[in-house]
C-alpha cells in the first residue's frame, strides 16, 4: 500500500519531485527512497532490427530504494513522483541507515516475488500473481476487496508477465466473468484475493468451482 514514510533526520531536506512521464535519475553514487507515486522500470529489449523496445521490468512505489540500477535500466514516472535523495555520507546516521535498509528490503521483496511469479508455466498464473503482487504492495483494501494500484495498461501488464496484450485482455475478462475481479474506470479490484492466491498455487492454474467442475483460465 502506498504510505507516507516516517522521515529520518537525514532525509528532511532532500525531497525531490518528478512530473508524470519524465525520466528518473538512476546514476550511481546516491541512494533514493520513494516517498509517493509510481515509476515503471524498463530495459531496452533488442529485436531483430537491432533497435531497443522498452521492456517493463517492475514498478517502483512508496518505501522502495532505487538508484543503483544495472546499465541501460531506465525508469519513468507513471504519475507525479516524489523521492528522498540520500548521499553516501548520510549512511553513518543510524536512523537514516535503518530507513535505507527498510527500503532496500522492500525493493528486494518485490523483485523476489516478480522472479517467482515469472516461473509459473501458465499466463493465467503469472497474471493473477502480478495482480496479487500489486495489491499486496500498493493496493487499497476495502473490506475483503483490494483496489490495485497503479493503473496499468493491458500492454504493460502483458509485458510484465511475458505474454501478449490480447491474451491479457481475454484473461482479465474471464477473471471478471468468474467474479474474481472487477474493472472500473481503469482500476482493477480484487474481489476475492484469497481464492486468487489459491488459484495461483493450484494445479494448472485452474479455477475449481463448487460442484467439482473445472474451468481453465
Amino acid at each position: 500500500m502506498n504510505t507516507v514514510l516516517a522521515i529520518a533526520s537525514c532525509l528532511e531536506s532532500s525531497l525531490h519531485r518528478i512530473t508524470a512521464g519524465l525520466k528518473l535519475p538512476l546514476a550511481p553514487g546516491v541512494i533514493r527512497i520513494v516517498q509517493s507515486g509510481y515509476a515503471l522500470l524498463s530495459h531496452p529489449y533488442p529485436h531483430a532490427q537491432g533497435k531497443g523496445t522498452p521492456m517493463p521490468l517492475g514498478i517502483l512505489g512508496a518505501e522502495m530504494a532505487f538508484g543503483y540500477e544495472p546499465m541501460h535500466i531506465t525508469a519513468y514516472a507513471l504519475d507525479d513522483f516524489e523521492f528522498w535523495q540520500v548521499p553516501r555520507g548520510n549512511l553513518r546516521d543510524t536512523d537514516c541507515s535503518q530507513q535505507i535498509a527498510h527500503a532496500l528490503l522492500r525493493r528486494a521483496g518485490w523483485d523476489h516475488r516478480m522472479i517467482c511469479l515469472l516461473q509459473y508455466p501458465l499466463a493465467s498464473q503469472r497474471l493473477m500473481g502480478l495482480l496479487l503482487l500489486l495489491g499486496d504492495f500498493y493496493g487499497k483494501p476495502d473490506g475483503a476487496t483490494i483496489q490495485v494500484f497503479p493503473k496499468l495498461t493491458h500492454r504493460v501488464l502483458a509485458q510484465l508477465i511475458g505474454h501478449s496484450r490480447t491474451a491479457v485482455t481475454r484473461l482479465l475478462g474471464r477473471l471478471s466473468g468468474q467474479g474474481l475481479i472487477e474493472v472500473r474506470e481503469g482500476s482493477i479490484y480484487l474481489l476475492n484475493p484469497a481464492l486468487l492466491r489459491w488459484m495461483v498455487q493450484g494445479e494448472n492454474g485452474t479455477l475449481k468451482e463448487v460442484g467439482g467442475s473445472v474451468t481453465p483460465l
